[in-house]
């Protein structure tokens, strides 16, 4: 098993004059989805599959309304997961508006060691 890569030109966008450099780029090999996974999973637990896909759809609302809370979710040896925002500044706190100096409300996603790990241990193949 092993992640692909393939390798690019790209022009540094702060100086065109610049000579290209190459680098690596992943080469994704397709996207699993929740079937996919649930299926797996039940496979290597009592779970039926349909069981799995209940339990998977439960999990995604409760860390989205745990998320929306403020709240850090740690999911076992996957990842963390932690609500953030991304703001301009303002000249004094009177100045600050959350409509104008907000510019991003989205989730931050922190993966385990042992995720890493694996990505890490899985090598690399030129595709």
């Amino acid at each position: 098993m092993a992640i692909k890569y393939k390798i690019v030109t790209r022009k540094n966008p702060q100086d065109f004059e610049a000579a290209p450099k190459y680098y690596a780029q992943l080469v994704y090999e397709g996207k699993d989805n929740t079937q996919t996974l649930a299926r797996e999973i039940a496979l290597s637990t009592t779970m039926g599959k349909a069981d799995v896909i209940g339990v998977l759809i439960a999990l995604g609302d409760i860390v989205g309304q745990h998320l929306a809370m403020g709240r850090n979710v740690d999911l076992l040896d996957l990842c963390i997961l932690s609500p953030s925002i991304t703001s301009t500044g303002a000249a004094s706190e009177a100045e600050f508006n959350v409509k104008t100096n907000i510019k991003r409300v989205g989730v931050n996603i922190r993966a385990k060691r042992n995720l890493v790990e694996a990505v890490a241990k899985a090598g690399l193949q030129k595709a």
